[in-house]
């Protein structure tokens, strides 16, 4: 059974999410830079919660 939901991949996704609306676990201002942890957010439906943004957030 194929999922239409497209896998993020870090090499695919160079974006992460800001918290905007506290959700489950995670506060407002919080950053979710983990590829998994950005599909899991996805996949439950929690995006609209959060604020996409460009670059990784990871600091070299």
């Amino acid at each position: 059974m194929a999922t239409a939901k497209k896998k993020v991949e870090q090499a695919e996704a160079p974006f992460h999410f800001v918290v905007k609306h506290q959700f489950e676990f995670n506060e407002r201002g919080s950053k979710i830079t983990d590829p998994d942890e950005i599909q899991r957010v996805i996949d439950d439906g929690y995006a609209h919660h959060c604020m996409k943004v460009a670059g990784t957030g990871i600091v070299s």
